[in-house]
């Protein structure tokens, strides 16, 4: 045990401090803030599936979804080679650029791809 000031011949034993109701809420508040939290994105219109019967027709479809395209975006998990799995966001926009976002564990982006339409 510690002793403050001058002890003299006995040992007076040091007590903590005790945490004071700020402190608490303090510790409390680091601790909910530094809790992962999911934002949840509103959800789109899923796609549809096409519905021809041959691959002309099938062609039309996709030219015309084409034309009407506006962007998608989903959440993925990738499975790496070397058996590790993460999860990634794949955005396209209506120019056809597309970015792969890869996500470490703990939420924090690990890796960002890029590629033009032409690429």
């Amino acid at each position: 045990m510690i002793c403050r000031g001058r002890c003299g011949d006995r040992l007076q034993p040091v007590r903590p401090a005790k945490a004071g109701p700020h402190t608490v809420l303090l510790l409390a508040f680091i601790l909910l803030s530094g809790c992962r939290t999911i934002r949840h994105v509103p959800e789109g219109t899923p796609l549809t599936s096409l519905t021809s019967s041959n691959a002309s027709d099938a062609a039309q479809q996709l030219a015309a979804r084409r034309s009407q395209f506006r962007g998608e975006r989903s959440l993925i998990r990738l499975r790496l080679p070397n058996g590790v799995s993460a999860r990634a966001q794949l955005q396209v926009d209506p120019s056809l650029r597309m970015m792969l976002t890869v996500y470490t564990p703990i939420g924090t982006t690990a890796a960002r791809l890029y590629s033009a339409a032409g690429d």
